[in-house]
């Protein structure tokens, strides 16, 4: 799939999870399929080939925390810079790749997000899109 395709993905992922009210069945529905569901964790089958793995994870409250995509094929780093601007770079953790987070706080909406992308030689293959409580 063309990066500007799975740019606009996950710009429609970031709108869709900073909205409100939200269920886990919206966020699967808008992916895919539902698949199986274990501990808290909705797998989705993805209608987008382009997504080799998807899964949803909801918190107490029941609204969606998080979703999590793997990609069949990496998505060049600097596409996410140009689309979503400046990352942070959090601590590194021993065993697992680097990471880049992008803040967004997309206007009209109740909630903001992180894109959390997982970097290895330039490219992402994991990217996971955090719902955060909108403050101020």
């Amino acid at each position: 799939m063309p990066t500007a395709e799975l740019i606009t993905l996950l710009n429609d992922l970031v709108l869709l999870m900073t909205q409100s009210p939200l269920t886990v069945d919206d966020v699967v529905h808008h992916l895919g399929k539902p698949g199986t569901d274990e501990y808290g964790q909705a797998i989705i089958e993805a209608d987008n080939e382009a997504i080799e793995w998807a899964m949803v994870v909801a918190g107490e409250d029941v609204e969606p925390s998080f979703v999590q995509l793997t990609f069949t094929e990496g998505l060049p780093a600097e596409a996410l810079h140009t689309a979503f601007g400046e990352s942070h770079e959090p601590p590194r953790v021993p065993n697992l790749p680097p990471r880049a987070i992008f803040y967004l706080n997309p206007p009209g909406q109740t909630h903001s997000a992180a894109v959390i992308a997982d970097i290895q030689d330039g490219s992402v293959k994991t990217v996971t899109v955090r719902r955060d409580i909108r403050l101020g």
